[in-house]
């Protein structure tokens, strides 16, 4: 079942509401982080959910309620390059795609598919100046501008997004 949610970025994001479905290599490269996360836990209702999702991996199928968490197991488990240089190119590439397929995965898509829009008032016009500044530890902005246009983009854990979008300046 599919059904839009309206994400952080302010678009309609079409998210299914169906478990997703892994492969095996996912179960082989996921499982036992996710188990180890769950041994590190002290708190037992987190251990709880982490064993949960440990069974959802096995059984190759994650539900909507877990999908969260799964895409946070693979985030961990892509940061750093280790899953590349453990298990190689090709599984970075598979949890890069199952990422994609998580609720977190298509709102940042969706974010970026917003970002382009907003760099596409850009296009023909000379760009004046680009300048960066830290709004926060950890929070970044990228100002664009150009005789007609001015693009403050934010950088920050949740990827990418348009902050303001300044047109007919001049």
């Amino acid at each position: 079942m599919q059904h839009a949610q309206t994400n952080h970025h302010g678009n309609d994001a079409t998210l299914s509401t169906d478990p997703i479905a892994i492969e095996e290599l996912h179960r082989e490269l996921l499982k036992p982080r996710v188990e180890q996360l769950a041994q590190a836990m002290q708190e037992p209702n987190s251990r709880s959910a982490y064993l949960e999702l440990a069974v959802a991996i096995d059984s190759l199928s994650v539900p909507l309620g877990l999908q969260e968490r799964l895409a946070s197991v693979i985030e961990l488990a892509l940061g750093g390059g280790r899953i590349r240089r453990e298990a190689g190119p090709a599984a970075e590439a598979a949890l890069i795609a199952l990422f994609k397929r998580t609720a977190r995965g298509v709102e940042l898509a969706a974010g970026l598919g917003s970002l382009n829009r907003a760099m596409a008032q850009l296009a023909g016009n000379e760009i004046e100046s680009v300048t960066t500044a830290l709004r926060a530890p950890g929070v970044y902005l990228m100002t664009l501008r150009t005789t007609a246009v001015q693009l403050v983009i934010r950088f920050d854990r949740n990827g990418p997004e348009v902050e303001s979008l300044e047109v007919g300046l001049g």
